[in-house]
């Protein structure tokens, strides 16, 4: 998978990620798609580059009055090199990188075996666990919970695959695979405190990666230390992604 081929994988998940969120909604500008999920978290309304722009600048500037006209800061991410286009007006346009992570992809049928603990299962989400699941996901990233109980709702389950941790029959972990063509991206690899450093946070993601029959190829963005999970797992860094903001 080349750095298109990720870009545009990337940014369908976003779509029907943003999609599934009530009243989320993705407009798209030439070449960009803003998702706006209207949750009230900037990480989750943002700019991202479907394909090459024809005028990034117009572009660029129309997205940015969308984002702010919902009352929102001006984000946009980018797969760094994969349109020079887009990095050059980011940068003329006075944005800053707030952050950049790897981007990585791995065959899903080369995805290494976890082992767990014997009294850990791994199950895909019923309606009945969101409750749970949006808790954790709010805990594990320091969230706001509304805007995880946003996220976690029941049309999720529809287009995704949502993947739960069990252990003595609570909730301790979860990931979600969304798949997009035969691509699937891995997203909110969460894990209660009290369970981590027992391979459920690696078993979770090759889970979600491997949930959708048929899927070839599966990808994410790394942050901090749990790239070297990943990379335990087959996952190589082919790109980077930075997020732009205003």
């Amino acid at each position: 998978m080349d750095l298109d081929e990720l870009g545009r994988a990337m940014a369908a998940a976003f779509r029907v990620k943003t999609l599934a969120v009530p009243g989320g909604e993705v407009p798209r500008i030439d070449g960009l798609q803003v998702c706006l999920s209207h949750l009230p978290d900037p990480g989750e309304n943002f700019a991202f580059v479907a394909r090459e722009p024809e005028d990034p600048d117009a572009a660029l500037a129309e997205a940015e009055a969308i984002l702010r006209t919902n009352g929102m800061p001006f984000g946009i991410g980018v797969l760094a090199g994969r349109h020079a286009s887009v990095d050059a007006a980011v940068r003329a346009r006075g944005l800053r990188v707030l952050f950049e992570e790897p981007a990585m992809t791995a065959r899903v049928a080369d995805l290494a075996p976890v082992t767990l603990p014997s009294d850990v299962r791994l199950a895909e989400a019923e309606p009945g666990d969101l409750a749970a699941v949006a808790a954790l996901d709010a805990l594990a990233f320091d969230g706001d919970i509304e805007v995880s109980r946003g996220m976690y709702g029941r049309d999720l389950l529809e287009v995704a695959h949502v993947i739960t941790a069990t252990e003595g029959g609570k909730i301790v972990g979860v990931a979600t695979g969304v798949p997009a063509g035969e691509a699937v991206g891995v997203f909110g690899v969460a894990v209660a405190p009290e369970a981590r450093k027992q391979g459920i946070g690696a078993a979770l993601t090759r889970a979600a990666a491997r949930a959708r029959e048929g899927s070839v190829i599966s990808w994410l963005s790394a942050r901090g230390d749990a790239a070297h999970v990943y990379e335990r797992l087959g996952f190589r860094a082919v790109g980077r992604t930075e997020v732009w903001v205003g």
